[in-house]
């Protein structure tokens, strides 16, 4: 019966929390309250109108008239100057029991300090909001306060947060049947995808987002959400990507981002004056970030543009704002106060359970055995994965150094030394590049050092070409082509041994490669491998190894999963092999 008490409460409450009357408020109040949401800028035009008079009413109204105005500065984007009067209203909320309003006055305590560029303290606010909704049902403020703590982690580079809190922003939501709120907030998420450099979840929340502002109706955020999608696209199909941009800079020319990523599309395609233009209008709209970046952009094309000076000035600010942004980031302080925040709300959980049950000491006890075997798996699981995670570092390393190896005798290398070598050689030749003699030394040097290591590159090309004709023309390469149409050749164990030094040596250090990137790969893994690398067609590896072709089509499959630990096609294992 209490339990059944204290739910109808809680529904009671956050009922009145979410559409109650202040029937008791002056008028001017009242009206801007029930406007606040669709029109704030007439909301703060009717509390502006009313300051005169507020300082009649009691402090109650008074507080709350100021907690109203804060809240349409701020859905109008106006930033506060200081934390002095929100910080009054909190201390006002807590002295009372309307949990409701103090909930509200956290919230905005808390973009107030995200306005003052204090990330730990906003954190902290928010944090309290969630706090003081336990127990309540799903509601717009919950889904609002993750979804600005998602924001918060993003900018500190807390990329796991950010897509833990703007998943529950999205859960808020979803459990109030709200699913057309949740475009901005799948947005979000599709941009930690991104940044983790996991493209097929990033394009998948982007299209959830831009779907369901449409399903809204709400072409602004759609458009917003579209260019950033666009960016994406771009990597798939750079026509139809530069499309989906343009249209979301035609909706919304002053659009930060759209202008920053069509700035970049059109340097890649090398077209600068353009560039130059949609970089210049990102910064005059920009925030620090956004300010950046554009500089960053500018200082390279106009490095590409050969004009060395203007370059300088956008490099020169770059480096300015990329000190104040430092000077505002606090990655370690919003990490430790996560994990604190989280720690303690478990505890509090574990106290509340312990308290429930304190006159069963029979439980008790159960509850202190199970505890103490928990910890001790824990303990035992912690080493465990501390041991799985040194391994896969360990791995991870060895992993980058074939990548960068690959990479340091590559056709690309070459290309990009030439591109070097260009750069080096306009320098020395330039007329107004007044540099002393040590330096054109230093610039010589380094050319002939680039040369000296694509000559390199193309002998160690050359003499990989020799072994791979050496490997074709062998009697075991042979064999195995031949095996795929004579049933009267049976392979042997010996056979397949030959085969695979046949290809360390036209390869060098071939299995060792395949055994660093899956440590635990199977003899029949390896000799699929095998005959991938020596061009056997599917069908004939699944006669050569005696499976069905679906049968080695299913284990290419897993093989590149174990390999890359995300999802593949069999195709994209052939590839990575013939690469390799």
């Amino acid at each position: 019966m209490k339990k059944l008490i204290h739910i109808l409460t809680i529904i009671l409450s956050v009922s009145t929390f979410a559409c109650q009357q202040y029937k008791d408020y002056p008028e001017a109040i009242q009206r801007a309250e029930s406007c606040m949401d669709t029109h704030p800028d007439s909301a703060l035009q009717l509390l502006t109108a009313y300051a005169d008079s507020i300082s009649t009413q009691p402090e109650e109204t008074r507080m709350y008239y100021h907690l109203l105005t804060h809240q349409a500065k701020d859905k109008l984007y106006m930033k506060p100057t200081s934390d002095s009067l929100i910080n009054r209203i909190v201390a006002f909320y807590d002295e009372t029991d309307d949990k409701d309003k103090q909930m509200l006055a956290y919230y905005y305590q808390g973009s107030a300090y995200r306005d003052l560029n204090d990330a730990p303290r906003a954190l902290k606010a928010f944090q309290q909001v969630l706090q003081l909704g336990e127990g309540y049902p799903p509601c717009d403020l919950f889904a609002r306060t993750y979804n600005q703590m998602g924001t918060l982690f993003a900018h500190q580079g807390l990329y796991d947060e950010s897509l833990e809190a703007n998943k529950q922003s999205v859960q808020q939501y979803l459990l109030q049947g709200k699913k057309n709120r949740t475009s901005y907030a799948l947005r979000d998420i599709a941009r930690m995808y991104d940044a983790k450099n996991q493209m097929d979840s990033a394009l998948h929340y982007y299209q959830e987002s831009c779907e369901t502002a449409l399903s809204d109706s709400n072409h602004h955020r759609y458009h917003t959400v579209l260019g950033e999608f666009g960016a994406i696209y771009h990597h798939i199909n750079k026509e139809k990507g530069k499309q989906m941009l343009l249209t979301a800079f035609n909706y919304n020319p002053k659009a930060v981002n759209v202008n920053l990523i069509i700035g970049t599309v059109y340097e890649e395609e090398n077209k600068l004056d353009s560039a130059k233009y949609y970089y210049l209008r990102a910064l005059q709209y920009g925030d620090l970030h956004k300010q950046y970046h554009a500089h960053h952009h500018l200082f390279q094309v106009l490095m590409k543009q050969n004009k060395p000076q203007k370059a300088m000035e956008h490099y020169h600010a770059a480096n300015a704002l990329d000190d104040s942004i430092k000077r505002t980031t606090a990655t370690e302080a919003i990490a430790k106060m996560n994990t604190l925040y989280n720690y303690q709300h478990t505890e509090q959980k574990n106290y509340r359970l312990k308290e429930a049950n304190a006159q069963k000491l029979f439980f008790i006890y159960i509850l202190a055995a199970i505890l103490t075997i928990s910890i001790a798996i824990t303990v035992a699981y912690y080493f465990y994965i501390k041991q799985r995670q040194e391994t896969a570092a360990r791995q991870a390393e060895r992993i980058k150094e074939l990548e960068e190896k690959r990479y340091a005798q590559s056709q690309e290398a070459m290309e990009e030394n030439r591109k070097k070598i260009e750069v080096l050689e306009k320098e020395l030749l330039a007329k107004d590049n007044h540099i002393n003699e040590l330096e054109r030394q230093q610039k010589q040097a380094q050319k002939a050092s680039l040369e000296i290591t694509n000559q390199q590159i193309e002998a160690a090309k050359t003499e990989q070409e020799l072994r791979i004709r050496g490997l074709q023309q062998s009697r075991i390469y042979l064999r195995f082509h031949n095996a795929c149409h004579d049933s009267g050749i049976n392979l042997t164990d010996n056979d397949w041994v030959e085969l695979a030094k046949a290809i360390n040596e036209a390869y060098p250090n071939f299995s060792e490669k395949l055994y660093t990137y899956c440590p635990k790969i199977s003899t029949m893994e390896l000799n699929i491998c095998c005959l991938i690398k020596i061009s056997i067609p599917t069908s004939d590896i699944a006669t050569l190894v005696r499976r069905s072709r679906s049968a080695v089509t299913l284990a290419r499959t897993r093989l590149f999963k174990k390999m890359h630990g995300e999802e593949g096609k069999a195709e994209e294992l052939d590839r990575f092999i013939l690469d390799l």
